[in-house]
């Protein structure tokens, strides 16, 4: 109990100094996230890896997100949660068609982040100039009455934009 309020305390720690220096936080986490155990573990690589991204280092924090979603051991949330994060963090660099895979398996699955990745799949396909790709997505977006309110809002808009 004891070594687990010490790994408790280490995260907070990390997380309060990213409010000023997110490079740093990200490597005190470094730490963290190989000697804790369980979810804490988890937890000080997914931050480690949104620091890395807000400090200007995607490509750290992609590989650390992927690093988070290969992990066996994680629940199957923070994975799939890992996967996106990776994705929107390469979005701009990486193969489409590998990007595009991972989404599908997230919304083929049911994935919790399943609206999310749709969403993501649609600015995919912006990204490439598949304008019918896009407005595909959004307006399965748009139309699925179990889309998140305001994800809904923003698709319908984006197909309003997309189809005037």
């Amino acid at each position: 109990a004891g070594a687990r309020q010490a790994e408790t305390q280490q995260l907070l720690a990390g997380v309060t100094l990213a409010e000023d220096a997110p490079g740093e936080a990200a490597e005190a986490l470094s730490v963290l996230g190989t000697q804790a155990g369980g979810g804490r573990a988890t937890l000080a690589q997914l931050f480690r890896a949104g620091y890395l991204a807000e400090a200007g280092d995607r490509e750290a924090a992609v590989t650390v997100y992927r690093a988070v979603a290969g992990d066996g051991s994680v629940a199957v949330l923070w994975r799939d949660y890992a996967t996106l994060m990776a994705v929107s963090h390469a979005l701009d660099s990486d193969d489409p068609g590998a990007l595009a895979a991972d989404l599908d398996r997230l919304i083929d699955s049911g994935s919790a982040w399943r609206f999310s990745a749709r969403e993501m799949k649609g600015a995919l396909a912006l990204r490439q100039g598949d304008r019918t790709a896009a407005l595909d997505a959004f307006r399965t977006l748009a139309d699925d009455p179990e889309t998140p309110r305001g994800l809904r809002s923003r698709a319908r808009s984006l197909v309003d934009h997309l189809d005037g």
